[in-house]
């Protein structure tokens, strides 16, 4: 699903956008209605902050980039819960947008809209080909979830079939026969070669959709460290020095401060699920577990030179700062997909920044692998971020 809820969109200006004002949109956003999950957006030359009550792109904002729309259109999308979305666009405004849910076509607000686009000479889109009322939406166009997702379309190569040759004339018999020994002998090696390539290509892609479809979210990622870092402060007497976080768990080390107690420590990290693994004289280990979510809902393959430029681009417009940067590995190539090594090097970042991160690598082929931070005086903290950029090189990608 692309969109779980609905989301709210609020215009921060146009050119240059300063992370302050982000911010503050950020908080206001996420003070009214939990609105948590946000997006920045540019469009005509304008910026645009989207927030939403549940994780995900929007819908209006993939098809709006699918489609390059310039003018009204309506969208019918159903949710996991089998009621219909239907977000409206009115006028040729693509900043004035209504969400709301239907239960049917013959709901008034639908019958309205559906009215009102076709006034308009506007577009109805259908997602996933969830209305069957042909008759109420001819002219209708259909579009597919995955499309909207990538439209990159993976195809396992199985190469060409050998035949064997020809037979000569019955004078050439004793020839022909042994030509033909020898062309099945080549048919059958290379057959063999063919079916361990094609396994290997398949068991390679069933590592792929493994990587993609079971673990790996940055968005998650950033969402359990946002937690432990809300944790943290409220420690009394204990104050954390470091965290260190892989796949499944973070590790968060304190020291004892004068009026630290370990039964006060003991009862906090109890009530929040969490647990202690070390404790010494005037220090101890927390351990905060977590289930990690998918990449992606389905493994799609992308040029990994793409997702760099992107990559680049995006933390020099959101995240940049002193001391802080990028550094991208090699590619490694394997016969069903590619991989590349991002660290992500971070200097006084706030709880927010993470948000920001999380949602700038959220719905692409990049796979958190682990982290290890250090927390500073200010509660800001600095360190590293390790992740795998999924993909295929970019001259090999057509080939695939």
């Amino acid at each position: 699903m692309i969109l779980l809820g609905e989301c709210k969109r609020s215009i921060l200006g146009s050119g240059s956008i300063s992370q302050k004002l982000i911010k503050r949109k950020i908080s206001e956003l996420s003070g009214n209605g939990g609105f948590l999950y946000h997006t920045v957006i540019r469009r005509n030359g304008q910026c645009w902050l989207v927030s939403g009550t549940s994780e995900g792109v929007p819908i209006v904002e993939s098809v709006i980039s699918s489609q390059k729309l310039n003018k009204p259109f309506i969208v019918f999308h159903k949710t996991v819960t089998n009621v219909l979305l239907m977000a409206y666009v009115s006028g040729d405004r693509l900043d004035s947008i209504i969400e709301t849910r239907i239960n049917a076509l013959t709901d008034v607000v639908a019958e309205k809209a559906i009215n009102s686009i076709n006034n308009e000479n506007g577009i109805i889109f259908v997602i996933d080909d969830v209305i069957n009322d042909v008759d109420l939406l001819n002219g209708s166009v259909a579009l597919s979830s995955s499309h909207l997702l990538n439209n990159s379309k993976i195809i396992l190569q199985t190469g060409d079939q050998h035949k064997a040759p020809m037979t000569f004339q019955q004078l050439f018999l004793i020839c022909t026969g042994i030509c033909i020994i020898v062309s099945l002998i080549f048919f059958i090696v290379t057959d063999e070669n063919k079916k361990e390539i094609k396994k290997e290509a398949q068991n390679e892609f069933v590592q792929l959709e493994n990587t993609l479809e079971k673990r790996g979210s940055a968005k998650a990622m950033s969402y359990q460290l946002y937690k432990d870092l809300l944790f943290i402060q409220h420690l009394i007497g204990w104050k954390a020095t470091t965290i260190v976080m892989n796949e499944e768990f973070v590790f968060i080390e304190v020291e004892k401060e004068m009026i630290g107690r370990l039964d006060h420590l003991l009862e906090l990290v109890s009530k929040t699920g969490r647990s202690i693994s070390k404790f010494s004289e005037n220090k101890a280990t927390i351990i905060s577990q977590y289930q990690p979510l998918p990449t992606l809902g389905e493994a799609v393959l992308v040029p990994i030179e793409d997702l760099q430029v992107y990559i680049g681009l995006a933390q020099d417009d959101w995240l940049s700062g002193e001391k802080t940067k990028l550094t991208f590995g090699k590619i490694k190539s394997k016969k069903a997909y590619s991989e590349m090594e991002l660290q992500w090097d971070v200097n006084e970042y706030f709880k927010d920044d993470l948000d920001t991160m999380g949602t700038l690598l959220n719905m692409i082929p990049v796979v958190f692998n682990r982290a290890s931070l250090t927390i500073n005086q200010d509660k800001t903290f600095s360190g590293k971020f390790i992740f795998t950029i999924v993909g295929c090189e970019k001259t090999k990608c057509e080939e695939i």
